[in-house]
């Protein structure tokens, strides 16, 4: 069994961290949290890396008046 070199993972592409950069760069002011499942690059941009499992409980600890940038699950942003 030989693993696919070329295999990713289509959550992490679909958040180049170059783009996501600038983006975070709009926003200086928001606290950025990532999910678990995104690259080392993106979570050096990140302020709290997240599972599904605490992912509701960690933006509960954000105070309200604090904008949010979750990524890259948009599903589970929507969801939070």
């Amino acid at each position: 069994l030989l693993p696919d070199l070329k295999a990713g993972c289509s959550l992490a592409d679909s958040c180049p961290p170059h783009l996501f950069r600038k983006f975070k760069e709009k926003y200086p002011d928001h606290v950025v949290v990532s999910y678990i499942n995104c690259t080392a690059e993106l979570k050096t941009l990140t302020d709290v890396c997240c599972t599904s499992t605490n992912a509701v409980q960690i933006i509960e600890s954000i105070p309200e008046d604090k904008g949010i940038i979750f990524a890259p699950d948009i599903n589970l942003g929507r969801y939070l």
